[in-house]
């Protein structure tokens, strides 16, 4: 047993993606109890899974990557799968709340027909049915079954959950493909307990807490975005919340959009970020390879950046960052030992939103174009340094990942391509090559539902290079720690 449990943990590759409790509306069928020799079983499977993949109230998930991993356990397999430690791998490796378990024990009479729906847990048995069926075949054993996943469907006490949040704004994981569409008003609920069968240990029953009502405004085949619109009790919103239609819409009634709905749109939500800025910078000239000067220093700011999402895809941002320090000389010679700086960066981006699985709040990628400026206002030292300034267009892009509900982490990196170099007071002129490069990596903790606390490491260098009248360089060079809040409206 221990040599199977070891086996799938390492096949599957388990993560904390699905650590929380996973949907009723996803289900996966396990191998049929093959005590009748195969004789029927295998038909009733595929009957069954024909059905399963044609519902419409049940995401279904094919396991035959199970399989394969199980199948040198085939002698033995159902008293493997009647271990709740196995079928709790197995779920979150799938990512379903319904393990659909159907048994056939020939009887004196017929066959005894059982089917079991059990929850990620391998523990819990949300739904038991049990009948005697005389002079049973295949197709009549899968019409039973079929009938009693219909009654199962009835029992699943929501319609979707809400697995992102955004302020008042929430994702939930069902769309259209069962039948929830822009316009549906939706109530909103918190399961507080759940209720057992003191003998046969199934779930009878749940308690819930109202939490509020709200308004599907976006819809695709398998999310949706919507609003509160009311609140019920001072409770915000959580993952993982239920999600109970009032009036579920007919799928294919149309849904006429009107001027109410305008709140609804996604372009009026977006995040505002603030952050303080601690680091050390450097500036440094080179004369035909050598370096003539070196100066750096602590260094200490504000970073400022906001985001505003027009649709789902498609964002507009505006980043800010203004430092001070005072460096002083580390190598080569000047004239003025200590020099006063002020950074400054201005970024106005333009930005695709790319969501490899269609969430809007899993992992994304974002592509960035748009305008950037780099500002160095510095004392003149052996008239070797100089004020100045590195301008043009800005590419960039960015990712994120969430670790779990509380963590996720980041990577943006961007450049300008061959900006513009320029001087308050001219001393090398016109630049032949200018670079400018940053790249940020950071991870964020979500402190509430509108507010995340980010952690931010970085590191920037702009450079120029001049050939005539001799081979020159300055560059400036900064990396920085970056601690402060997003928060969301």
């Amino acid at each position: 047993m221990m040599k199977l449990c070891f086996t799938i943990f390492i096949f599957l590759g388990i993560t904390n993606l699905y650590a929380d409790s996973l949907s009723m509306r996803r289900c996966m069928l396990l191998p049929v109890d093959d005590s009748l020799k195969d004789s029927i079983s295998f038909k009733v499977y595929e009957e069954v899974e024909m059905y399963l993949k044609e519902s419409n109230w049940c995401y279904f998930r094919s396991n035959s990557g199970i399989l394969n991993i199980l199948d040198k356990y085939k002698s033995n397999l159902n008293t493997h799968l009647k271990n709740p430690k196995i079928l709790n791998l197995l779920a979150k490796k799938m990512g379903v709340g319904s393990l659909i378990k159907i048994s056939m024990t020939p009887e004196v009479k017929g066959v005894e027909l059982l089917l079991e729906i059990i929850g990620e847990d391998g523990e819990d048995k949300y739904f038991i049915k049990k009948s005697l069926i005389d002079s049973p075949t295949a197709q009549l054993l899968a019409q039973n079954v079929k009938k009693w996943l219909e009654e199962y469907e009835k029992v699943i006490p929501y319609n979707a959950r809400i697995i992102g949040v955004i302020g008042d704004q929430f994702t939930i994981d069902m769309g259209k493909d069962i039948g929830i569409l822009p316009g549906d008003e939706v109530i909103i609920k918190r399961p507080v307990k759940k209720k057992k069968h003191p003998l046969l240990k199934e779930i009878v029953d749940w308690e819930t807490r109202k939490i509020g009502q709200g308004k599907i405004f976006h819809s695709d085949r398998t999310q949706s975005h919507g609003k509160v619109y009311e609140y019920s009790s001072n409770s915000s919103l959580q993952n993982f919340d239920w999600i109970e239609l009032i009036k579920k819409r007919e799928v294919n009634q149309k849904f006429i959009e009107s001027p109410e709905d305008d709140e609804y749109k996604f372009g009026r939500v977006g995040t505002v970020s603030a952050l303080l800025d601690l680091g050390s910078g450097s500036v440094t000239t080179t004369t035909s390879g050598s370096t003539a000067a070196k100066l750096g220093g602590f260094s200490y700011g504000i970073d400022l950046k906001s985001q505003l999402w027009i649709t789902r895809n498609i964002f507009l941002g505006l980043d800010y960052n203004t430092k001070i320090s005072t460096y002083s000389l580390k190598s080569g010679n000047a004239t003025n030992q200590e020099s006063d700086i002020s950074t400054g960066q201005v970024k106005m981006k333009f930005g695709y939103k790319y969501l490899p699985l269609g969430f809007f709040y899993g992992p994304q990628v974002d592509i960035i174009l748009g305008y950037g400026r780099y500002s160095y206002g510095l004392d003149d030292v052996a008239d070797s340094i100089v004020s100045c300034t590195f301008s043009g267009l800005l590419m960039g892009v960015g990712a994120s990942l969430p670790i779990n509900n509380y963590f996720k982490a980041f990577l943006n990196i961007d450049f300008m391509f061959n900006p513009g170099y320029t001087e308050d007071i001219t001393l090398y002129g016109e630049a032949d090559s200018a670079t400018n490069f940053n790249i940020e990596l950071g991870g964020s903790f979500k402190f509430s539902q509108n507010i995340w606390i980010d952690g931010v490491i970085g590191a920037n260098n702009s450079k120029a290079k001049f050939v005539s009248p001799s081979e020159r360089s300055i560059s400036y060079q900064d990396s920085s720690f970056k601690l402060g809040a997003t928060f969301s409206f």
